[in-house]
């Protein structure tokens, strides 16, 4: 559902300054909504800092701060864990670069609040991934669905991640061996940079270019926008913070076939903040009928990724091949328990998406909205 344009300045003003305290005239209604599109976004954070926490529900004010609180004790819990993964990778030589909330955190924020984490993301070599399942597995880590030994792995090329590793403190770490395709994998580590910590910490980063691609990638098309508006605090944060070479980022994003997603966000970054200029070449026409459509997917999408995958994405039938097996399990042994599992949740999923279709009239019109903008953002 559209988003009113009183309620998106309130919103942008909270993400420009989290620490403002002029929003103070914000009816009931309003709120709830405000609520809602930074609980979408995992934001709740800004609640806090903005006031408008103490505006609600008793109850409900009780419940997110202890959400908020819990989240930040986590995040804490997850980076000291990082930095000790990090290091142990660093003395073995292994090639890795920190991804999304990490990096973030560690070049832009510095504050965790801002930016919670929820797991470990690391982008591998596929080359090395042997070696990085050894040593992850001698600091205490394993699937977490399965008993297999790093020697009895092997890649799928299905799915851009492994299965999930987790240690007994239920941290998990997501290993990537691609981040959409090979020729962003190459850009990315071609374009890299180093930042020493300590004689034990050193850190390779995507560059300010390619991890403005990937923040919108991940928070529009790779999943129909499900992110929130993280992404688009993330990506303000980054222009605002930092000197970004914009025919390259553009050029860039061109190659990947995803100029026209980079064009259309950067379209709306540059409308909602001040203190950033962009190039009217790289900007979409604030009157172009699907930009209104293409914000309000990202600050409040109802429809879900399963939805997003059924309705648009191509040759669905690779969720029943092999390659999409043994990307759940890593095991090149598919068990019949293997096999009907992943059947039972796919058909699971497909009948809860129909039953949301027929049910749900904000379900069934973002479903409707994300296949008309992902379609124009095919239309290259």
């Amino acid at each position: 559902m559209n988003i009113s344009e009183d309620i998106k300045k309130k919103i942008y003003r909270i993400l420009d300054n989290p620490h403002t305290s002029d929003l103070k005239e914000i009816s009931p209604e309003e709120l709830y909504q405000v609520q809602n599109v930074f609980s979408f976004g995992r934001c709740e954070y800004f609640l806090k800092t903005s006031g408008l926490i103490q505006k609600l529900p008793q109850q409900k004010k009780k419940e997110l701060e202890q959400f908020i609180d819990s989240r930040e004790i986590n995040s804490l819990r997850i980076f000291s864990e990082f930095i000790k993964v990090a290091e142990v990778l660093n003395s073995k030589k292994i090639t890795f670069i920190p991804l999304k909330g990490l990096h973030l955190n560690l070049e832009i924020y510095k504050n965790l609040s801002f930016r919670n984490i929820r797991d470990i993301d690391l982008l591998v070599k596929q080359e090395s991934i042997i070696s990085y399942l050894e040593c992850m597995f001698e600091i205490g880590y394993k699937f977490k669905n399965s008993d297999l030994k790093p020697d009895e792995f092997k890649c799928s090329s299905y799915h851009y991640d492994i299965p999930v590793l987790a240690n007994k403190h239920g941290i998990h770490v997501e290993t990537h061996l691609k981040i959409m395709d090979a020729k962003f994998n190459q850009l990315i580590f071609e374009k890299s940079y180093k930042k020493k910590y300590s004689d034990t910490l050193c850190l390779d980063f995507m560059s300010n270019e390619n991890l403005i691609i990937h923040l919108i990638y991940h928070g529009t098309i790779k999943n129909g926008f499900d992110n929130g508006l993280i992404s688009i605090f993330d990506v303000m944060n980054i222009l605002k913070s930092n000197k970004i070479n914009l025919p390259f980022l553009i050029d860039s994003a061109d190659s990947l076939g995803l100029k026209k997603n980079i064009c259309y966000f950067l379209s709306i970054i540059n409308f909602r903040f001040d203190g950033i200029t962009i190039d009217q070449k790289f900007l979409i026409k604030k009157d172009t009928p699907n930009l209104l459509n293409y914000e309000d997917l990202i600050l409040m999408n109802y429809a879900d990724e399963f939805s997003f995958r059924l309705f648009n994405k191509r040759r669905k039938y690779d969720a029943f091949s092999y390659e999409a097996f043994l990307s759940e399990s890593g095991n090149s042994k598919i068990s019949l328990s293997d096999f009907f599992g992943r059947v039972s949740r796919i058909a699971s999923s497909f009948l809860k998406t129909i039953f949301s279709i027929s049910t749900n009239k904000r379900y069934r019109v973002d479903v409707k909205r994300v296949q008309e903008i992902n379609k124009c953002l095919e239309d290259e």
